[in-house]
């Protein structure tokens, strides 16, 4: 039987994050295991400003602003589990498994958006992305989960 000592989840600020974490709690309390809250930032995208030049536009302080709204959204979702929370530039389905392999991450819980259809096969998955690439197992949590 598996037993996980280090489980990641991610959030995106929403509603469907927190039923994540939910599980993710869940989890950590069963194998006694340690949870990092993991938010990742897209790239910034590039503006002109002038003769062709481009610079990206992102105050200073935005990672730190960034780890200071996901700690209080996080609040007491792990209380009792010994949580970190990350932020991490890049997107998703690349900084994951780069956290995975790098923090010795056992477990990955995300939360789907629950595309179907059109949109799913235009947008595409970000969590079928990660699954790919984690090298861990990887708990998608539908958006009409209720934990």
């Amino acid at each position: 039987m598996t037993e996980f000592r280090h489980i990641a989840v991610t959030t995106d600020f929403s509603e469907r994050s927190r039923i994540a974490f939910a599980h993710a709690a869940s989890l950590a309390r069963r194998y006694d295991a340690k949870v990092t809250c993991v938010y990742c930032l897209p790239p910034p995208e590039p503006v002109v400003v002038g003769l062709g030049a481009t610079a990206p536009l992102r105050p200073d302080d935005l990672l730190d602003q960034l780890d200071e709204r996901l700690r209080a959204f996080v609040g007491d979702a792990f209380e009792g589990i010994e949580t970190s929370t990350r932020v991490v530039e890049g997107y998703p389905d690349t900084t994951i498994p780069d956290l995975v392999r790098e923090a010795g991450v056992d477990l990955v819980v995300v939360a789907t958006h629950g595309r179907t259809g059109l949109s799913h096969v235009l947008l595409g998955s970000v969590c079928e992305r990660i699954m790919r690439h984690a090298g861990c197992p990887v708990l998608a949590v539908p958006a009409r989960d209720s934990a």
